[in-house]
């Protein structure tokens, strides 16, 4: 999965397509923890959050590369 996306001439990174899935992920993942009350139980949420969406970016490139060849 080393390439680019060509949009209109602009040529950019699959990575920052994965990067920007992985962010609309987390951002709902994090609304649904909050609904449920997970906030009560996070010590540090900045480092909770990076460490969500590190997870979500590596879920999303090991889905990604599976459904596409």
């Amino acid at each position: 999965m080393m390439g680019e996306l060509d949009l209109y001439g602009v040529f950019v990174p699959d990575l920052a397509a994965w990067m920007l899935v992985a962010f609309v992920l987390s951002f709902l993942v994090r609304r649904g923890l909050a609904c449920v009350g997970f906030d009560r139980f996070v010590w540090h949420r900045p480092l909770f959050d990076l460490a969500l969406n590190v997870v979500l970016l590596g879920l999303a490139v090991w889905v990604g590369g599976r459904l596409v060849p």
